[in-house]
């Protein structure tokens, strides 16, 4: 099943990072995208399916929501009430929605209510709620963002592109330090395009770039 390579592919590559991370814990998790708006039967099966092996075999899934011109809390709460399990995070993919920025107490309504329904539930598991951001404009009034819930913690996730040239790999990091910085201090994540493209997006090593921030708590391989 689809579900099943999902999970293959996920363990693979975090097992790549254990080699890298030296006696730090790696866990596992799957980021599988969510449709912006609707049901869809097929969909939902599969994420049924995925949420609850990934549970089995100790491992967490990350929900990619895009919001498009959703409203982002409603869009979020009915995903929220639909799929959020124990094992279950959720992220914001803000390219992907509408205007592209997105202001940091918006950020801050999704994710409270992200962390008061696990709350409620009584997961004692940490969550995580993240987002992605690669550019230093795509979110209004960064200092605002709450970092850190009762139950868990907020973590940008850088996912841009290096430069091409004189030195791509030399701006790729400076660039993921550049737009982290606007959220002050706190766990962050970086995505690296390596395993999947080669040097067709970046022309940095996914070893080479996690060297670079080693205490990133999430790397994301596209």
């Amino acid at each position: 099943m689809i579900a099943d390579h999902a999970l293959y592919l996920a363990r693979t590559f975090a097992g790549r990072v254990d080699e890298w991370n030296g006696e730090k814990p790696v866990v596992v998790a799957v980021n599988p995208n969510v449709a912006m708006a609707g049901r869809v039967t097929e969909r939902e099966l599969y994420l049924d399916y995925l949420i609850a092996e990934a549970r089995r075999q100790g491992y967490y899934v990350m929900l990619d929501v895009q919001t498009g011109g959703e409203d982002p809390l409603s869009l979020f709460g009915g995903l929220m009430d639909r799929f959020l399990q124990e094992n279950v995070w959720f992220d914001w993919d803000l390219e992907h929605t509408a205007g592209g920025v997105v202001d940091a107490e918006a950020i801050n309504r999704v994710a409270a209510a992200y962390f008061a329904r696990r709350e409620a539930r009584g997961y004692t598991v940490p969550g995580i709620f993240a987002f992605y951001v690669f550019k230093e404009d795509q979110v209004t009034n960064p200092a605002a963002l709450r970092r850190r819930y009762p139950g868990g913690v907020v973590i940008p996730i850088f996912d841009g592109y290096g430069g091409r040239d004189p030195n791509p790999a030399r701006d790729k990091i400076a660039k993921t330090a550049r737009v982290l910085a606007l959220f002050g201090e706190g766990p962050f994540g970086i995505m690296e395009f390596e395993t999947r493209w080669g040097t067709r997006y970046d022309r940095i090593p996914a070893r080479d770039y996690f060297a670079a921030y080693p205490d990133a708590q999430i790397i994301v391989s596209q």
